[in-house]
């Protein structure tokens, strides 16, 4: 990766990556070659975006949302970075995406 000297002694706070993956292998289809988990984590203008990218599975595109994983991860985001963070969730065809952009100085 190509990571700048400032960017370099950056903090970023524990585990927050985590329920990103979490999610993929509850809701997501993974295991195949077709079906590949993208993730990609870069640095750009002194922020971290860090975004997922799985298919999921037919039968639960549709169904009714749950868990307290992202809304959890949303909440402890704010009270961390106070409004200059986002995540961002979105749905592609049969791709769920999911994208968290922090600054890497507060």
């Amino acid at each position: 990766a190509d990571i700048s000297e400032k960017d370099k002694d950056a903090l970023i706070p524990q585990l927050i990556f985590v329920t990103f993956l979490e999610n993929v292998f509850r809701h997501g289809k993974v295991g195949t070659k077709e079906d590949p988990v993208l993730v990609n984590i870069h640095c750009e203008n002194g922020m971290l975006h860090y975004i997922v990218v799985n298919t999921m599975e037919p039968e639960r595109m549709h169904a009714k949302k749950g868990g307290s994983g992202l809304f959890n991860l949303r909440r402890r985001v704010e009270l961390i970075f106070h409004g200059s963070a986002d995540v961002v969730t979105t749905i592609n065809g049969k791709h769920y995406i999911t994208e968290l952009t922090i600054p890497l100085h507060t």
